[in-house]
């Protein structure tokens, strides 16, 4: 379906991936987020959310080339809590227990 140009980083750090379509038997119009599946399937590689991108068609008025920027993937780590090292308080109530009646 699609055919990677070149792709890259651009200045400010987001991946730019630069496609043509490839198969032109039948005429087909794609909104952007169903062509992201397509390039992360051509790229092999960890993309990040994206951020611009248009409508993919390829109909004669429509451009040969279309480029879509991603954001970095950036793996989302945990923190750990160390709760160890804090105290623990006990409190005590001074009220008595009154069962029944």
């Amino acid at each position: 379906m699609i055919r990677i140009v070149k792709h890259g980083l651009d200045e400010e750090g987001n991946v730019e991936v630069v496609f043509r379509l490839t198969s032109f038997d039948d005429v087909y119009k794609l909104p952007a987020h169903k062509v992201v599946p397509h390039i992360r399937e051509a790229l092999d590689s960890k993309l990040g959310d994206l951020i611009s991108g248009t409508e993919v068609c390829n109909k004669a008025n429509f451009p040969n080339e279309y480029t879509f920027v991603f954001a970095k993937f950036v793996r989302k780590v945990q923190k750990k809590v160390d709760t160890a090292s804090k105290g623990v308080k006990v409190r005590r109530s001074r009220k008595t227990e009154v069962n029944g009646g």
